[in-house]
């Protein structure tokens, strides 16, 4: 194991330290916790600033709800898209789901779930986003959803949060 040749692990979360001592076995001792922060580059932007960008770029101009990572069963988003659906359907929201990141692994069940939920009309898929355009669209979301079934930290959430954006955990 690779460990044995290390002096030293730094985990970015309590969990992982855990996740390495109880999966791995590597001694208590030898792991030190030091938490991730977001990048300053995350921070509050002037609303028509955001608005004028997101409009050009991404041709988003309503109201949306954001979620940003990998498309992998491990962040839960069959959970998600069922629980948009009955946002849509129970309390008459107009809000679209804004789905920033690249496809995982096993990622064709969303795409068939978004389909068998009759989502196409209201869900966007945008890819693996930039870091720049990313800051625009944490400030324009209504609120950042992070449904994961399992994370080592969820960075995601302290980059939302500095752009002033509610977030959903």
């Amino acid at each position: 194991q690779a460990w044995r040749r290390t002096d030293h692990i730094i985990a970015v979360s309590e969990a992982t330290k855990q996740d390495s001592i109880k999966m791995l076995g590597v001694p208590k001792k030898k792991i030190t916790v030091i938490h991730e922060a977001a990048n300053p580059i995350y921070r509050q932007l002037p609303a028509d600033d955001v608005s004028n960008f997101l409009k050009q770029k991404y041709k988003i101009e309503k109201d949306y709800i954001l979620f940003v990572s990998t498309i992998e069963p491990r962040k839960n988003l069959p959970g998600l898209l069922q629980a948009y659906r009955r946002l849509l359907d129970d309390y008459k929201r107009d809000e679209m789901l804004v789905l920033a990141g690249a496809n995982g692994w096993l990622w064709e069940e969303v795409y068939e779930t978004v389909n068998r939920l009759n989502l196409e009309d209201h869900v966007a898929f945008l890819g693996r986003v930039p870091s720049e355009d990313l800051v625009h669209l944490y400030n324009g979301a209504r609120a950042l959803v992070h449904p994961s079934f399992y994370e080592g930290f969820g960075l995601t959430t302290l980059e939302a949060m500095n752009c002033g954006t509610p977030v959903i955990v």
